[in-house]
């Protein structure tokens, strides 16, 4: 638009922002839990084993090359520079550069030369020696400090000379792995959410490729993979088998360097590896999933896997593994799973086979005797009892583990699994035991009983680990435990102090953590605490934490999020401070702001806080990469300020619609910004609005709304409200019904108080519209002497009879007349007076506005 050059003169350097530094914040890893899968050793793609840059100054062909270009760069007797000398020697450099990357000794150099090769339009390096020399920049040693204008300034040059989508995709890349070698993940992925709209041909190979960029520390996590995966999604990329192995790979990473967010993890497996019937993930990713189902409770899914694992069990080996440790591990899951007795045998029938049982494979057997006795509702355990015979036999005593083991493969025979374990062989009492006498008060929902067993514990020096066999009991504990009526927030923080040097990285599990939020925040309001709590849980330093992903780990983020949306208006500071806290300990996705900023103008009636919520929008996308501000929540923005006439907001919005690039100045933007500087009365603003509404072209210029806006700002002048009336179909308009209530509400305003009843009248007549009850109401209210409301009620009572009732009945008609003119007052005056409590009586607000 012509006119909204005014708006934007800085659309050619905002492109800038794209590359703004920032530092991502790194999730912290997990230790791995299943012992009998390895993770791989193989080296991540991309990592290139850097040495210094500094110590390669004695390499002589370098130190020529460098000379070379140097002298190249000096005019000679007058003469210009021979660019195509610097060209050739600035290659000669690449050339002799250690695997063609520039160590930082030579950078000044080579911008020296880069400048004198592009200072003029005429193309000296070929599209291959440009892409060459982009390389040789942005391959740069990750420890060293890179210029990056320079870096960014080579890849424009590269993409603009790349001549198929596979280099500039290749350029893309490049540029991703130096912003991730440079520890610049914010740019990385701004740089692909902004580049690859561009790009048509996104495949499964580039979505593997990526994969492969950021499968290296720091910034392997599972929200960055998955990330990576909406890329693929969003541009419908088919996958492959290559990318699902590529996908596997990444995954069991992950597995062993975070587990956690097992729940999310899953969602990716079953979508991305699983999503293929004829591909078949390696025996220890298999094995990885299985696990995390067991973890996460995934019955449904695990067993699907595993059926698969037995339609091939004679397939598998153990290679090099311990074959007891290899065919224990998937006889455990199996039961674990709750499989069929048929699966379970396909691999305890292995297990069975091999000789030299170790004490592990007797409590193997000696579980899985239980589980078929359960099956079977055979409470004698008769087997059970010939295994541990036997086991003894050979010199192995059961003990705690083996009845830990037996204990968790029973349902309906528990009470002879515990009298025989308990009362025949008397073991004696450890941390295992415990935890089942944990389980079973918390499984009669004797909750005090299992806290008063975990406190005897300690008593009894037992060693409470960080295994998924005994966090079971102490999750449920938690879970328990915090959701007592009677249960004060003081004493759920002390039992999760004495539980938290158990877990891995000092945190309670995940679900403990909801249960306790939930306990916190809903039921004692205690936001202190529940701040302290989530400190201690993510907080590295007071001022540092470890941000999460909301996908990832969800039910903690809705507790808080359902917490900030239930505030009314008189709590709107706490649920701004509540709102601070969820930006502390979460990213939040871009899709809540939306519904933040409608929460804080409309509901709690905080504009001042929708703005800053604006505000935040724009520093995540200038900083993080996430998605720019839409016209919509601008628009709508502009339409809240305008209803309480807030100046502040109102300029400092206009004020990001004069520099932002990143969303269209359309004209519902322009509509509702007319709007609000028509509600604090700014002519020159209006005027502004209105001119470049007018230069749009006019299938997306002004409409009925800009009408509206223009009719309420001129709602005390018949002679401008009657120009405006008149050129709606200059504009290829017919008047609305928001048109014509406003038109007539103009009318009475002036006192024109016959003509307002004459044209609603006819109006049916003039535009084949029928007036309705909200107009009928604006011309009996807006109508100030007696005599002329008398009129109104007559008419309608007469032409329309049901709705005149229906406003009768539901007090929406006003009494309110001019006062008695004693005084000799200005009846104009009197007029605007009367009005601007009409105003306020009707909607609290300068102008009428409908819903955005």
């Amino acid at each position: 638009m012509p006119k909204n050059a005014l708006l934007r003169s800085a659309r050619q350097v905002a492109i800038s922002r794209v590359f703004a530094t920032s530092r991502a914040s790194h999730v912290v890893s997990h230790a791995p839990i299943l012992a009998s899968v390895r993770p791989r050793s193989n080296p991540a793609p991309y990592r290139r084993n850097f040495s210094s840059s500094r110590a390669l100054r004695n390499d002589y062909g370098l130190d020529t090359a460098e000379r070379s270009l140097k002298e190249s760069l000096v005019p000679f007797n007058g003469a210009p520079v021979d660019r195509k000398v610097v060209r050739d020697q600035l290659m000669e450099l690449i050339s002799v550069s250690p695997g063609q990357v520039f160590p930082i000794s030579v950078i000044p150099v080579v911008k020296s030369a880069y400048y004198e090769l592009f200072r003029e339009n005429e193309r000296v390096l070929s599209a291959g020696d440009t892409k060459t020399l982009f390389g040789a920049v942005a391959g740069n040693n990750p420890e060293d400090v890179q210029d990056l204008p320079f870096v960014l300034a080579v890849y424009h040059q590269a993409e603009q000379a790349a001549e198929t989508n596979r280099d500039s995709r290749d350029n893309i890349l490049l540029l991703g792995k130096y912003f991730l070698f440079q520890d610049r993940l914010d740019n990385f992925w701004k740089l692909l959410e902004v580049q690859i709209k561009t790009h048509d041909d996104v495949d499964a190979g580039f979505v593997k490729q990526l994969l492969e960029l950021i499968s290296v520390d720091p910034h392997l996590t599972l929200g960055n993979v998955a990330r990576v995966l909406q890329l693929k999604t969003d541009n419908h990329v088919s996958s492959s088998d290559e990318l699902r192995n590529a996908l596997s790979a990444t995954l069991e990473q992950l597995y062993y360097k975070e587990n956690e967010g097992s729940e999310f993890f899953l969602s990716l497996v079953e979508n991305h590896i699983l999503d293929s019937k004829d591909f078949t993930p390696s025996d220890s990713v298999v094995a990885m999933i299985l696990n995390t189902c067991v973890n996460e409770g995934r019955e449904d899914l695990g067993q699907s896997v595993l059926r698969n694992v037995v339609s091939r069990v004679g397939n598998l080996s153990p290679g090099q593994e311990d074959p007891q440790n290899y065919w224990g591990f998937w006889s455990s899951v199996a039961m674990d799973l709750h499989g069929s007795k048929t699966d379970v045998k396909a691999f305890i029938s292995r297990l069975e086979a091999l000789p030299h049982r170790t004490k592990a494979t007797w409590d193997i057997l000696i579980r899985y005797a239980v589980f078929k006795a359960d099956l079977a509702g055979r409470n004698d355990l008769l087997q059970v009892r010939a295994l541990l015979a036997e086991m003894q036999k050979v010199g192995f005593e059961p003990d705690a583990e083996t009845y830990f083991d037996a204990y968790r493969s029973s349902k309906s025979i528990k009470p002879d699994v515990v009298h025989l374990f308990e009362a025949e062989l008397d073991i004696e009492k450890d941390t295992s035991i415990f935890a089942i006498e944990m389980d079973k008060a918390l499984k009669n929902h004797d909750t005090l009983e299992a806290l008063s067993i975990f406190y005897e514990s300690f008593e009894q020096g037992a060693q409470w680990e960080n295994k998924r066999l005994h966090m079971e009991a102490m999750t449920e504990l938690l879970i328990q435990y915090a959701g007592l009526n009677d249960t004060s927030v003081a004493d759920i923080l002390q039992l999760v102090q004495r539980i938290e040097p158990i877990c891995a990285q000092g945190r309670i599990p995940y679900s403990a953590e909801t249960a306790i939020a939930q306990n916190v925040l809903q039921r004692h309001s205690d936001t202190a605490n529940f701040y302290t709590f989530m400190n201690r849980q993510y907080g590295n330093t007071a001022d540092k934490v470890t941000k999460q992903d909301p996908q990832i780990r969800p039910h903690t983020y809705q507790v808080i999020h359902d917490y900030i949306y239930s505030c009314e208006s008189e709590r709107a500071d706490l649920a701004w401070e509540m709102y601070g806290l969820l930006h502390k300990f979460y990213v939040v996705p871009f899709a809540d702001y939306y519904k933040a900023i409608k929460f804080f103008a409309q509901d709690v009636k905080r504009q001042d806080y929708a703005l800053l919520t604006f505000q935040q929008i724009r520093k995540n996308h200038d900083l993080h990469g996430q998605p720019a501000a839409t016209s919509e929540m601008v628009a709508f923005l502009f339409h809240e300020f305008a209803k309480t006439k807030y100046k502040r907001g109102i300029k400092r919005l206009h004020e990001v619609v004069a520099l932002e690039t990143s969303f269209d100045v359309n004209r519902d933007v322009l509509n509702e910004m007319m709007a609000a500087y028509v509600s604090v009365e700014d002519l020159n603003r209006v005027q502004d609005c209105w001119a470049q509404l007018q230069q749009l072209p006019p299938s997306i210029g002004a409409n009925n709304r800009s009408v509206d806006v223009l009719l309420s700002y001129f709602k005390d002048n018949i002679h401008y409200t009657e120009r405006t009336w008149q050129g709606i179909p200059e504009f290829g308009l017919l008047p609305t019904l928001e048109n014509y209530e406003q038109y007539l509400i103009n009318n009475c305003r002036t006192g024109n108080y016959r003509r307002a009843l004459e044209i609603t009248k006819n109006m049916e007549i003039d535009s084949g519209l029928k007036p309705t009850a909200k107009i009928i109401a604006a011309v009996y209210n807006y109508t100030f002497t007696e005599q002329r409301k008398l009129e109104v009620e007559q008419w309608a009572e007469k032409a329309h009879p049901e709705m005149w009732l229906e406003l009768k009945e539901g007090d929406k008609l006003k009494s309110l007349c001019l006062p008695a003119n004693s005084d000799n007052d200005n009846v104009e005056s009197l007029l605007k007076q009367a009005s601007a409590d009409m105003d306020e009586e009707m909607s609290g607000g300068i102008v009428k506005v409908e819903s955005v």
